[in-house]
């Protein structure tokens, strides 16, 4: 189970910077809606669920929405979710 909060989560994005959006001088808001959903989502989830696989497939379902990424771009970002994801269940 995953205990990660709201802000561990944002956090967690602003040090991946997937989109390079920080690096290019964004607020650190930049991924607070992303942030948002992705702890909606784990909390939605039977703690038996939650694992770095299901946790990347959330987060690039919601990174393909919030970016308008096709297949392709979320390829193209698939190491870095993961990345993302195994930092979040630790």
């Amino acid at each position: 189970m995953t205990t990660q909060t709201n802000e561990n989560i944002n956090n967690l994005l602003q040090e991946a910077d997937i989109e390079g959006l920080i690096t290019a001088g964004a607020p650190a808001d930049e991924y607070d809606s992303e942030a948002a959903a992705i702890s909606l989502a784990l909390r939605e989830m039977d703690n038996g669920q939650i694992n770095a696989d299901s946790i990347t497939a959330v987060i690039a379902a919601i990174w393909a929405k919030s970016f308008h990424l096709d297949e392709n771009g979320i390829h193209a970002r698939l190491p870095a979710i993961k990345i993302l994801a195994e930092r979040i269940t630790r």
